[in-house]
């Protein structure tokens, strides 16, 4: 028997458990402002002004003022060179070549090899010189005037020019042109050892480093080369990377150069004193150079974790019959318990950012709706995720693109009201239906 006592004790406790788990869960419900797309609010307000952002020519709106100076313009107006392409001169197969290639494939930009500036010449002609020419010194006959007078030709004609190493010592003592080509006065030392290496800022996005340690068990680690031809620049140089000599006496502009440029009105001259070209480094030090030869740059963001799904999640029960078969279960069933959750997991083992490009409909001739209810349900989990939401104009039907995002864009608004939607998923799209959809209200 349960005493009157005990049996109200227990109903007021299970009564306050249950309000306060109804309590919980519905402030959680209530404060889930999933209709806010976090990651647009406050953008006009956040972004950087247009002083800041390149603006071509032809882009720049009537009556916006250019934001360059007179020296700026005269310097972008005197030659105009490609940057789609970059040419080396090497082996066809050497080191120099794939590391050329693969730093173009990276980039996105043509490339060409010749082994010989011969060769580049004939098959170049008068056409357009590339953005940069990649050169190993050992391919190059110093001793032909011919050969200096051509790479100082592309320097005229605004081709940047990379020195992956330097020819011999004895070549640079012997001819003052490759001296004035390359932005030496003198050779000091015909060789030189520095006990560690000094890497200025605002070169390699890693920032200023000192690569040096005198702890003999960590000397076994030090991959950085120590001995090269000690050099004094002329004027308009700009220095790199330095050693740092032995002799603390030495004045730090005294320090032997280990990369440098030369500034020949508008197109520069790279000089790496060494075997830094070599390897994967080779890369970092070709998109620096590449970087300080434009006043902005478009630099490829790797490994930004995260994911794009196209086409999730789904919100209609379409081609059930094939998804029974395979499945079975039908594809909202299937996207809602199966594969949502592998992405949470991913999500919280990983930390990487998720945005999920749905489509309401892929066929709406097929008289199956979207669920409305399933499309808020699934916008509260992604707001407690994190999870962005775009917009996909994939479709599988006869319908016209205009009138598939004509239904979309209804029930989208209906559902998700005030929600922003960023990002946009074309798919197959071609370029007039993708800027009609750009053009949308959902887009605005």
């Amino acid at each position: 028997m349960i005493s009157r006592r005990n049996f109200f004790i227990m109903t007021i406790l299970m009564s306050v458990v249950f309000f306060l788990c109804m309590f919980i869960n519905n402030m959680k419900d209530i404060s889930n402002d999933y209709e806010v797309n976090a990651f647009v609010t406050g953008t006009a307000e956040d972004y950087p002004s247009k002083v800041s952002i390149y603006m071509p020519d032809g882009l720049r709106e009537k009556g916006e003022p250019e934001e360059e100076t007179q020296e700026e313009a005269a310097e972008d107006e005197a030659v105009w060179v490609s940057r789609n392409k970059a040419v080396f001169i090497g082996a066809e197969n050497g080191k120099l070549g794939e590391l050329v290639k693969t730093w173009a494939s990276y980039t996105k930009r043509d490339v060409s090899g010749y082994e010989t500036l011969a060769s580049l010449n004939a098959a170049e002609g008068e056409q357009e010189l590339p953005e940069m020419l990649v050169i190993d010194p050992g391919c190059i006959d110093w001793m032909q005037e011919s050969e200096i007078g051509f790479l100082t030709e592309c320097i005229e004609r605004g081709t940047h020019l990379v020195f992956a190493s330097l020819p011999d010592v004895s070549v640079i003592k012997r001819s003052r042109q490759v001296r004035e080509l390359l932005g030496i006065r003198e050779v000091e030392q015909d060789q030189t050892t520095v006990k560690g290496i000094h890497l200025y800022g605002g070169f390699l996005l890693g920032g200023e480093m000192v690569y040096m340690t005198d702890k003999k068990e960590e000397r076994k680690f030090q991959d950085m080369e120590l001995t090269f031809p000690w050099y004094s620049l002329t004027s308009g140089t700009k220095v790199y990377m330095k050693g740092i000599p032995k002799d603390e006496e030495t004045e730090t502009e005294d320090y032997p150069v280990v990369i440098w440029r030369k500034s020949f009105g508008s197109a520069y001259v790279f000089a790496v004193n060494g075997g830094y070209m070599e390897g994967m480094s080779g890369l970092g030090l070709l998109s620096a150079m590449s970087s300080e030869m434009y006043r902005y740059e478009i630099y490829p963001v790797v490994n930004a974790q995260s994911i794009v799904l196209a086409g999730y999640p789904s919100l209609a029960d379409e081609n059930r019959n094939v998804m029974q078969k395979y499945y079975e279960r039908s594809m909202p069933l299937l996207h809602q318990e199966s594969i949502w959750p592998n992405i949470t997991t991913a999500l919280q083992d990983y930390e990487i950012g998720l945005t999920c490009m749905m489509t309401p409909q892929y066929d709406y001739s097929d008289g199956k709706l979207p669920d409305a209810q399933r499309l808020k349900d699934y916008m509260k989990n992604f707001h407690e995720k994190s999870v962005e939401v775009g917009w996909s104009g994939l479709s599988i039907s006869d319908t016209s693109a205009a009138e598939k995002l004509s239904w979309d864009q209804e029930f989208l608004s209906d559902a998700v009201g005030s929600y922003e939607f960023a990002s946009f998923y074309a798919g197959d799209m071609d370029e007039g239906e993708t800027m009609e959809a750009l053009g949308s209200e959902l887009l605005s």
